[in-house]
């Protein structure tokens, strides 16, 4: 009789489960045209290199049952099943089969191949969109059904926004996580506002105050925003130019950029000032100004008076010119005095 090739082994991808499976031809009893042997699978894997399995049918002679065993892959033991992921496969990779039987019965005994079963499975395109960000992101084609882990995140964000993650239609994803590429996906950058930065601003009165206080202002502010420099000290005997750190007027506004301190500027009063005592527990300031005393010009011998002393007030406006002119007075009365005389 003559021995007939056997059919090719079935092969039959689910993107779902992200599997293929490929099943040996069926067989129904010994003897028949069907009498598999074996069968063997080549592919390649996601590195790009060759693959080879080989599944082998066996039958118990006594009880009639067939068990099946395979190298390079798990085979079910009882139906010849061997089930590849996508994921393992080379990205458009194709999968081929071909079934071996046993030779024929008398007469014919020459092992036959089967016609190859190829199966090439369809890729899934997933891509990036920076959604208002700079830079660029390979895109990276998939077996559809292979599972596929979210990329970091390499754009650059739009201004004062940082990378918060990945979404796709509604639902968002971080890095890392897992989706699987059953069609074209397009991953889209999800942006959120930065957190606000504070730094410090110091004012530094370098000797002068505010109502009495000599202490720094300290302000925290935040990174960016504009800042109204704030009011001049006061410091006795000088007059406030700016704000050191570069030059600012108090009213000028500044862009907050980092720390930074303003350290008053001062220069000397053109004319000094003094407190001159007026009233108990009040003070006034007045300018010194030199006392020119009066010449007194006589031929008259001059008589030297007594002694005269005054008790002034502990407190009151002194001029301190007072005391000369009451002494001249009194010269002045003894000589004409003594002219009478």
């Amino acid at each position: 009789m003559k021995n007939l090739k056997p059919d090719p082994p079935a092969i039959e991808v689910d993107i779902d489960t992200g599997e293929v499976t490929i099943t040996p031809p069926a067989y129904e009893n010994a003897g028949d045209d069907t009498d598999l042997a074996s069968y063997t699978i080549t592919y390649k894997d996601a590195s790009g290199a060759e693959k080879i399995v080989n599944a082998t049918r066996t039958v118990n002679e006594a009880s009639g049952k067939t068990t099946w065993t395979a190298d390079n892959a798990t085979v079910d033991a009882n139906t010849g099943v061997i089930t590849l992921k996508v994921e393992d496969i080379e990205v458009g990779g194709t999968v081929t089969a071909t079934a071996k039987d046993n030779g024929g019965l008398d007469g014919d005994s020459d092992k036959l191949d089967s016609d190859p079963a190829t199966k090439t499975l369809e890729t899934a395109t997933v891509s990036y969109d920076s959604n208002g960000g700079t830079g660029t992101m390979e895109s990276q084609k998939n077996n559809k059904g292979a599972k596929y882990k979210l990329l970091d995140n390499a754009f650059t964000p739009p201004a004062q926004k940082s990378f918060k993650g990945w979404k796709i239609g509604e639902t968002e994803y971080a890095p890392g996580d897992e989706i699987q590429a059953l069609k074209d996906k397009r991953i889209v950058a999800v942006w959120q506002d930065k957190p606000a930065t504070k730094v410090t601003l110091t004012f530094d009165p370098n000797g002068g105050n505010w109502d009495g206080d000599m202490a720094n202002k300290i302000f925290k502010e935040e990174k960016g925003k504009n800042f109204t420099i704030i009011p001049a000290p006061l410091k006795d005997g000088h007059k406030f130019l700016y704000w050191k750190g570069s030059e600012f007027k108090p009213g000028d506004n500044y862009l907050v950029e980092g720390d930074h301190t303003f350290v008053a500027e001062w220069e000397p009063s053109e004319i000094p000032y003094i407190e001159v005592p007026v009233y108990p527990n009040q003070t006034v300031v007045e300018p010194i100004e030199p006392i020119t005393q009066p010449t007194v010009q006589t031929s008259v011998t001059p008589v030297t008076p007594s002694p005269m002393v005054y008790t002034l007030p502990a407190t009151g406006c002194v001029d301190a010119g007072l005391t000369i002119w009451a002494g001249l007075g009194l010269a002045l009365a003894g000589l004409l005095l003594k002219k009478r005389g």
